[in-house]
């Protein structure tokens, strides 16, 4: 968990009421203290951000974004095991060489150790799909 990128939010989605009041890490407020991070609108500018206490997450106070979204729907995916095939079918819409590319880093990603078990034997199916179909389109037979 440490080494996670901070997620920003907007102000409206983010509800600090449902700040646990005994809460011994932010004492109520729903802030853990501040961040600095470079100004995402002015690139060479800093500014200060408030760190959401973890509270405020569990009890519902921090609105789902897109990021969120996406990747409960991946996960879905993953789990019915409908993610192969939409990965295979993403990258076969890519042209030739960005094509080759992710299927170098698909490759790559089965045989790193440090992925989970679960992802490497995804990410095996969805590449074996991608060959598929592309001996087919190569010989005709699509």
């Amino acid at each position: 968990m440490a080494d996670r990128a901070p997620r920003l939010r907007l102000a409206r989605d983010v509800d600090m009421s449902k700040a646990k009041p005994g809460c011994k890490r932010c004492h109520g407020t729903g802030r853990r203290g501040m961040r600095t991070i470079e100004d995402p609108e002015n690139k060479n500018n800093e500014v200060k951000v408030p760190v959401i206490c973890r509270c405020v997450t569990r009890r519902g106070g921090v609105e789902e974004d897109q990021l969120d979204k996406l990747l409960k729907q991946m996960k879905k995916d993953m789990d019915g095991g409908d993610f192969p095939a939409h990965m295979a079918a993403d990258i076969m819409k890519l042209p030739m060489e960005p094509r080759l590319k992710a299927i170098t880093m698909l490759e790559a990603d089965v045989l790193n150790k440090e992925k989970p078990k679960k992802t490497r034997e995804v990410t095996a199916l969805a590449l074996q799909l991608i060959k598929q179909s592309m001996k087919e389109t190569s010989h005709g037979d699509a």
